[in-house]
């Protein structure tokens, strides 16, 4: 499964020369998956996992020392509390979220929207059955956003989902 991930994660048509100020940001990490192995697998990439228990931040925070992982960093705190100018200083570009467990599409993009550059992928891992049918979206959604959809088995059960989104912006003087 992992090895699916990571060629989905470089298959991506993420056209931005700045490889190395490409990130990730993956919510609610938990026990670091899929972060901490994209994470070896991409050391070109910067990973921000972020948790909200201190329990698990504590685990992944020992898991980044002993494995010596320079590329990521463990954030205790809620996604949307994380301060978007932090991220400019360091000049870091959010230009994918990974998100195992974090409800609906709408939920993750509601969540990131204020960290996440206009074009963002996300992925997350979803059931078998799963269709975008079943997602509680907005209706005025689709006309702030333009999107691709593509889902991939996963070998043990369920498939990982990623929804390659470009954000619309009005131009001056024109509405959505």
């Amino acid at each position: 499964a992992i090895q699916q991930i990571d060629l989905d994660v470089e298959d991506l048509s993420l056209e931005n020369p700045d490889v190395e100020n490409k990130s990730i940001l993956d919510i609610g990490s938990g026990a670091g998956l899929p972060a901490i192995p994209l994470a070896i697998l991409l050391p070109e990439h910067k990973f921000m996992l972020v948790e909200r228990r201190q329990r698990r931040t504590s685990f992944l925070t020992i898991v980044k020392s002993q494995l010596k992982l320079n590329n990521v960093t463990v954030v205790n705190d809620d996604v949307q509390n994380i301060n978007k100018e932090a991220l400019q200083e360091s000049q870091t570009s959010i230009k994918i979220v990974t998100a195992l467990w974090v409800g609906d599409f709408s939920l993750l993009l509601d969540l990131t929207d204020h960290l996440v550059e206009d074009r963002c992928v996300f992925m997350s891992k979803k059931a078998s059955d799963w269709s975008l049918k079943q997602e509680v979206l907005p209706e005025d959604m689709f006309e702030a956003i333009d999107f691709d959809l593509s889902e991939h088995p996963l070998p043990l059960h369920g498939k990982l989902v990623i929804l390659e989104v470009n954000k619309k912006r009005p131009k001056s003087g024109e509405e959505l």
